[in-house]
């Protein structure tokens, strides 16, 4: 079966994918659930679901409870194309974040190599204690006419050097052994990413951390280690926001 979104992530999240569940909501609306073993340091199933909306006009998702579309989409060879950037598989469907992420970490993402097919998906996933299914969400939005997309609003873009400081100082804090004096710090750098509608999801990178704090005591070593990487991710997307030379590990 031909896909019609294109999927970067870690490898070893690509290596892990399960499959892609193809749901037709509508004529105009077609779901895509990304099926993973695991969430995050949770064995559990996680199904993520995209929607491609008139064949790519829009884009709707649910990164962490999150219900959020776009009409600024990343195109790749004809194709609406997003990123995982994280294990706990949030998906990030804005142009300018996904072309950040293609940009600076497009040696170590790799492209899921995947053929949806027609099926079903567990109940519980579909609203996951929201009060709207996915599908209808995504069938909404694709009756609403106007498409304005997230846009770029440059007055509010924050000090990406500045930031790019503070994530310096959360690793200092983390390797101090201060795991939640770190998640402190990390929510404060979230929340001022957060300003910025052109690359507010870069944020993506460490707020799983922050969201699934509870998980520490499932596998402290992982769980610090895995925010120290991605804090460095960040770390470099922010001084490259910031017109800094950066160098790609």
């Amino acid at each position: 079966m031909r896909r019609l979104l294109r999927a970067y992530m870690w490898r070893r999240e690509a290596d892990n994918l399960l499959e892609v569940i193809e749901e037709w909501a509508s004529e105009d609306v077609v779901i895509y659930w990304f099926h993973w073993p695991y969430d995050g340091f949770r064995r559990r199933d996680d199904y993520e679901p995209v929607a491609v909306i008139k064949g790519g006009v829009k884009l709707a998702a649910r990164p962490h409870y999150r219900l959020t579309w776009t009409g600024d989409i990343y195109m790749r060879d004809g194709l609406p194309t997003i990123v995982f950037p994280t294990m706990w598989h949030e998906p990030v469907i804005g142009a300018s974040a996904v072309g950040l992420y293609l940009r600076l970490f497009g040696r170590f993402l790799v492209e899921a190599d995947y053929s949806p097919r027609r099926g079903e998906v567990p109940m519980w996933f579909r609203k996951v204690g929201l009060r709207i299914d996915f599908r209808d969400y995504a069938i909404k939005v694709s009756h609403d006419p106007l498409n304005m997309g997230f846009g770029y609003d440059l007055l509010r873009l924050p000090d990406f050097k500045a930031l790019a400081a503070e994530v310096d100082e959360a690793i200092r804090i983390l390797e101090s052994g201060d795991v939640a004096g770190c998640l402190e710090r990390c929510r404060r750098i979230v929340a001022e990413i957060r300003k910025s509608k052109a690359f507010g999801d870069i944020a993506e990178l460490v707020e799983p951390f922050i969201e699934h704090a509870d998980e520490y005591e499932l596998d402290k070593k992982g769980f610090a280690e895995g925010l120290k990487e991605y804090l460095g991710y960040l770390g470099m997307a922010l001084r490259e926001l910031a017109g800094e030379e950066v160098e790609n590990r």
